[in-house]
């Protein structure tokens, strides 16, 4: 960014909020400057139902948003659909030491941007973390391999108060047994709710809309296919358009990120939302 080079950058942005304010900062500095674009990889927004359900909120075709409800769910610490968890390109993962922040940061960064970008951002949250004891190959159980303890958190359970006042809560874990990889958001309102479930496709928004929610009746929309990140960003450099999501939008997820992190160390108490700029 310094150099003036455009980035796109894979997520979580960076270990600490302080480090995600420096290159946040960085990267607003370098866009003024030379026009610098930046980016983001949070893949859930590569879903077209995805994007359709961001303009449905925004244009308040929900009502007002009351209760939010999201999963990321993953069971290669249960099957071998992927391999072995030993397998080096797993077993880092579930290791501080080298340089893992667990599920927490793994996938919990994409749900935490999933559920803010579609139903709006969040003042304050509550989090627990667990880490439980691995069964290896010989159904030996495990706390340490390769020398490094097996500690980083493999569950993450979140309650969420977002600014409009609304509610909700999310999970992720690595013990989804039956689940290789799925993520499910539902959103309610006053006046409809929408639901997303990326196993049943990425292009599959169900939605309960007006009369339909006196029923209740849910329909299934199919939603023409929306351009990747890669796309994006380089539709963004040729154009010199910015688009998102962007590096200071990675900033942000990197404070709720923080305040799952300072929630769960005292307890599960309530954490405030710090700026992430």
């Amino acid at each position: 960014l310094e150099a003036g080079k455009h980035l796109l950058c894979e997520k979580p942005l960076t270990t600490t909020l302080a480090e995600a304010r420096r290159v946040a900062r960085t990267a607003s500095r370098a866009a003024r400057r030379a026009g610098t674009l930046h980016m983001i990889n949070f893949s859930c927004r590569d879903s077209s139902a995805v994007q359709a359900a961001i303009k449905i909120v925004q244009r308040g075709d929900l009502g007002d948003i009351r209760h939010v409800h999201a999963s990321y769910l993953q069971s290669w610490l249960t099957g071998t659909m992927w391999g072995s968890w030993e397998d080096p390109k797993f077993l880092w993962r579930l290791q501080t030491a080298k340089g893992s922040s667990g599920v927490l940061g793994d996938l919990g960064c994409h749900l935490l941007d999933l559920i803010t970008i579609v139903a709006g951002d969040v003042e304050s949250l509550d989090c627990r973390l667990a880490n439980f004891p691995k069964t290896d190959k010989r159904n030996r159980s495990r706390s340490t391999a390769g020398g490094s303890p097996l500690d980083a958190n493999d569950t993450a359970l979140m309650r969420l108060q977002f600014n409009s006042g609304a509610v909700g809560i999310c999970h992720t874990t690595r013990w989804a047994t039956g689940h290789t990889n799925s993520v499910e958001l539902s959103v309610h309102g006053t006046e409809g709710a929408l639901r997303i479930d990326l196993d049943a496709g990425d292009d599959k928004l169900f939605l309960c809309l007006g009369k339909n929610r006196n029923s209740p009746r849910w329909t299934t929309r199919t939603i023409r296919p929306t351009p990747n990140i890669y796309q994006r960003f380089i539709r963004s450099i040729k154009s010199t358009v910015p688009d998102q999501p962007d590096i200071v939008r990675g900033a942000q997820v990197q404070s709720y990120l923080d305040a799952c992190q300072r929630s769960a160390d005292k307890g599960g108490t309530t954490a405030k939302i710090r700026s992430w700029l």
